[in-house]
């Protein structure tokens, strides 16, 4: 489902339904997309999507599309390090309630992939439970 965020308000735009159980593939993804792109194309559009939309392929595509990309990443999501050795997101310094940003990074040792500027951010408890992920947008 794609739903637009307007004051605080989650308004359904799109959904479709799969006969399977399980994640969608890139397809299904761009199938799911595609129509909104069309509906809202002048407007600067922002895709915050859940750990299902973390596909390095979909991330691209978008890029290509010119539509941003915010998801959600578990801390052991490997990155480069300027040595060009990859290294865990959580390795970076990436602490509890703080926030950081890292330009230019490749966040796929497969070739053919653009780079990605990354803003990430480690949430705090909320209702006494505490998530190992981040918050990383690829721009």
């Amino acid at each position: 489902m794609l739903s637009l965020i307007w004051e605080k308000r989650s308004i359904s735009l799109y959904w479709l339904l799969l006969d399977k159980k399980g994640s969608s593939n890139i397809s299904e993804k761009k199938a799911l997309i595609i129509p909104v792109l069309e509906l809202l194309s002048d407007y600067k559009i922002i895709i915050n999507g859940d750990r299902e939309f973390g596909s390095i392929k979909l991330a691209d595509w978008l890029y290509e599309k010119k539509v941003k990309l915010i998801i959600r990443v578990k801390q052991w999501r490997y990155i480069p390090e300027k040595s060009s050795d990859y290294i865990l997101l959580s390795d970076r310094g990436l602490l509890l309630g703080k926030s950081c940003y890292l330009s230019d990074v490749k966040v796929t040792k497969q070739q053919g992939f653009v780079t990605f500027d990354i803003a990430a951010y480690w949430s705090r408890k909320y209702r006494e439970k505490q998530d190992d992920v981040a918050l990383v947008s690829f721009d």
